[in-house]
């Protein structure tokens, strides 16, 4: 790639997941100069790093993220973000989410910057549970900006669903990859067996109502063959109190990646269980679903979304009505009773991960975008052939699905 220059912008800390810094290393083993521009909501590091081979610069502005100050903030990370790219010259921009992807357009005209958009979250998804018009603002504004871009990254597991979010305009402009949400490292070779002496439930990331709390607490209340480790972010005083309450849970706050893997592999099961309310869960495909499989781990999850598809097409753990307490003491009892079925159905998902699902296949799609947007390489994502190229249902059968309606 020469002397390129690209930048990885997220609008928070950009290591809190892998999609960054995997990025990052792919943009250095392809050769470009890479600057990592992001924003620093603690206020707490420093306002320009160097690891070796890449910088770090960050927005220092203490902010609670997502929340009404931090809208109101946008306008300023906004006009800090067309600075560095003025300033930065880069040719390759690749955006993380709305918040970086609308000064990255503003300023094109100005930088002739190439644009990635990498969508981890849909904002007007995530959103749904606001009042109107929140939600509606947000779609709006994804779909207008969406065509835009230069190369399109899907994180997203149902392809079907973004098709019809994001419309026909972006997909007769922009070639578009899918790009999961896998480990980027295999820690899963000699993973721990799943025994349920007692079973043992992963619960972990954010911690809400909105992803089961209250579910989980009733479905394993009063019971001393189930126990629940549960760790992550946890501003809900009154989901703190209730599991805090119960002496078959174990909880602490966040942990660091590697400490978090380790947790989720002394499980025996995971929970991907979340409220249908938020539209995102249809077509999430969290990061702990991929965890789970390559450590052969078994998860429940909502019927209905991404990861339900998944476990039913591998046989690799269990859909259920969400917030139906019956149904999940019964699959537990089962479980308990039967630990057989966990260990099968670990071992399918880690099948399912050797197959499909490891980093080094979602790596070579990027790979090739990037190539694609340089004018270099042979393989190329096609262009202008639609989103249905993905897929294997009509445009009809996608516009009926009832969870489409936004």
């Amino acid at each position: 790639m020469g002397n390129y220059r690209a930048a990885v912008i997220r609008g928070g800390q950009w290591d809190t997941t892998q999609a960054a810094p995997r990025t990052v290393r792919t943009l250095l083993d392809l050769g470009y100069s890479v600057t990592v521009l992001c924003w620093d909501m603690s206020g707490e590091s420093p306002a320009r790093e160097s690891r070796g081979d890449f910088e770090i610069i960050r927005y220092r502005r203490r902010v609670g993220k997502a929340g009404v100050k931090y809208f109101s903030l946008w306008l300023l990370w906004w006009l800090w973000l067309m600075r560095k790219f003025i300033v930065g010259r880069y040719d390759l921009v690749h955006v993380m989410n709305l918040d970086a992807m609308i000064p990255a357009v503003m300023s094109r005209i100005v930088c002739k910057h190439k644009i990635v958009y990498d969508i981890r979250d849909a904002w007007g998804l995530c959103l749904t549970g606001q009042m109107f018009p929140i939600p509606q603002i947000f779609c709006m504004l994804d779909r207008f900006f969406t065509p835009f871009a230069d190369g399109l990254l899907l994180s997203q597991g149902d392809v079907r669903f973004c098709a019809h979010f994001f419309g026909r305009r972006a997909c007769q402009r922009v070639p578009v990859i899918q790009v999961l949400n896998v480990p980027q490292h295999d820690m899963g070779q000699n993973s721990r067996i799943p025994d349920a002496t007692p079973l043992t439930i992963n619960y972990s990331g954010r911690i809400s109502a909105l992803r089961a709390a209250y579910v989980l607490a009733d479905g394993i209340k009063g019971r001393k063959d189930v126990r629940m480790h549960v760790y992550g972010k946890l501003n809900d005083p009154d989901v703190r109190k209730r599991l805090e309450s119960m002496d078959n849970v174990e909880f602490e706050g966040p942990v660091e990646y590697d400490k978090a893997v380790d947790y989720m592999d002394r499980a025996d099961l995971i929970s991907l269980l979340y409220d249908p309310a938020l539209k995102v869960v249809f077509i999430s495909s969290a990061n702990k679903m991929f965890e789970a499989m390559m450590l052969a781990k078994p998860y429940i999850c909502t019927e209905g979304s991404y990861p339900a598809d998944v476990a039913e097409r591998f046989k690799l753990g269990w859909a259920l009505p969400y917030g139906d307490i019956s149904e999940l003491r019964s699959l537990l009892d089962r479980l308990v009773k039967n630990p057989k079925l966990l260990v099968a159905a670990g071992q399918n998902g880690r099948a399912a991960y050797e197959k499909h699902f490891r980093w080094e296949q979602q790596r070579a799609k990027l790979i090739a975008l990037y190539k694609y947007l340089d004018g270099n390489g042979d393989v190329r994502p096609r262009k202008h052939l639609g989103w249905y190229r993905f897929i294997d249902a009509s445009s009809d059968d996608i516009k009926n699905k009832d969870y489409m309606k936004i």
